[in-house]
């Protein structure tokens, strides 16, 4: 039994394991370049196309190392062990054939040696294959940095949906209050008998209303927190405070510069443009296939019965050198010549029209972003002046209901009106934010 003396400690520990698992979970603080960062450490496409261009790298030695000579070296020993034999022995002395047969006999063999071959000419297949390996490694990197973008983008817009709608938070509370406090006056104008109970009953209503927009803006933000550490290969659960507010960006981008920038930079299309080249030099090196290949091999051997002086006698005694040169031309090998090389020039015509869809992707996608943020930055100009009419306009049905020349219903119309004007006014802000984001998106940058 445990005594009092040692249950005090023991309930101690309980209570503060209570505390701890009850204590509320301090939200991390992060900027939108911390959230960037994290990403491009922790994201899973990122990654792979980080290991997709690792690949390529390797690539590239391998093509390389088919332009250099290659050197083998081999050493062998063998054991044969030979059985009795018989077998048929002419005497001289009887001048008749006689039965003879051979004991147990045991022969050793050692050998060694090396090669060397060097393809000398092969129709150019292995050079055109190191210009299409670096092409393709090059296209790669860019396929890499396009996919840092288009994370870098997916952050961007998280980070500021989780903005927007801790800032709708924020207008819904202000909301309830709003109601709150209209509602404390229905009820004094109720008590004074200036007023019907429709009025308070009409205020509660719209209380309920605002409470209930509190909590789905609540919820929405818990969600955008999601979304956010999703993108970053985070715990869904963990708790995050944006540090930076939505706010106006001041750019100046001109169209045409604009187009400029992208057709210089964007990581898509540079991808498309090395994936052309990769595959016209694929056709070159496939082309290679139909002319003929000349080699050289150089050789030396050795082969004795002992080991006992491999050391003394391998230049010395029982050696080979050989020197050949090769010369193949391929006559039929069951089409599979032909067939290489037509694919890969279907795989050259396929590259081409990727890389003008590509070109032309890229414009389009630069004449919608720079569209969306015209439209972004007027729409964020009309919003802004709309919440300042709205807020004017609750402002005065409010004194008139006060003074008893409006009803309860102007002033929640009038509460209403200016709640829908704050929140639009934040899309509006998000959209201009995310607009720019695009329009650097497709720039390149």
């Amino acid at each position: 039994m445990i005594s009092n003396a040692r249950r005090i400690p023991f309930y101690l520990l309980i209570i503060l394991l209570l505390m701890l698992l009850s204590a509320p979970v301090t939200a991390e603080k992060l900027t939108l370049e911390q959230c960037i960062e994290i990403a491009k450490r922790n994201n899973l496409e990122i990654r792979s196309a980080e290991h997709e261009y690792n690949k390529s790298r390797q690539d590239v030695w391998s093509a390389y190392g088919r332009l250099l000579p290659r050197l083998d070296s081999w050493m062998g020993a063998s054991r044969t062990i030979t059985g009795p034999t018989d077998y048929l022995r002419y005497d001289e002395n009887t001048q008749s054939f006689v039965n003879a047969s051979t004991g147990v006999s045991v022969s050793k063999n050692y050998s060694a040696g090396f090669q060397l071959s060097q393809t000398i000419f092969d129709g150019g297949a292995n050079i055109y294959g190191v210009y299409g390996a670096k092409a393709d490694k090059t296209g790669r990197r860019y396929g890499y940095e396009m996919t840092v973008k288009d994370i870098v983008y997916e952050v961007k817009e998280k980070y500021y949906s989780l903005d927007k709608a801790q800032m709708l938070i924020e207008v819904r509370e202000d909301a309830v209050r709003r109601g709150q406090e209209q509602l404390k006056i229905a009820q004094s104008r109720y008590e004074l008998g200036s007023a019907s109970i429709s009025d308070v009953l009409k205020a509660k209503v719209q209380v309920a209303n605002d409470k209930l927009d509190l909590v789905d803006a609540e919820n929405n933000y818990k969600l955008a927190m999601a979304d956010l550490n999703y993108i970053m290969n985070r715990d869904v659960n963990l708790e995050i405070e944006p540090v930076q507010e939505l706010s106006i960006r001041q750019i100046d981008y001109d169209y045409e510069d604009a187009v400029d920038a992208a057709m210089d930079r964007h990581p898509g299309l540079l991808q498309a443009e090395k994936s052309l080249e990769a595959a016209k030099y694929n056709k070159l090196a496939s082309r290679g296939s139909w002319f003929p290949s000349l080699s050289l091999n150089a050789s030396y051997s050795w082969n004795e019965e002992s080991m006992e002086h491999f050391v003394d006698n391998f230049w010395d005694k029982n050696y080979r050198w050989n020197v050949s040169g090769s010369f193949n031309f391929n006559i039929f090998n069951g089409f599979q010549t032909k067939a290489s090389y037509t694919k890969s020039r279907i795989t050259y015509r396929s590259a081409q029209d990727n890389y003008y869809a590509t070109k032309n992707a890229v414009a389009l996608e630069v004449k919608q972003a720079f569209l969306n943020l015209q439209k972004a930055s007027q729409n964020l100009l009309l919003t802004e002046e709309s919440e300042k009419a709205a807020q004017e306009d609750f402002n005065l049905a409010q004194e008139k209901y006060n003074l008893g020349a409006a009803t309860i219903l102007d002033v929640i119309d009038a509460q209403v009106n200016y709640k829908l004007a704050e929140a639009n006014r934040i899309q509006s802000l998000f959209d201009y934010n995310l607009a720019v984001s695009q329009l650097e998106k497709a720039m390149g940058l």
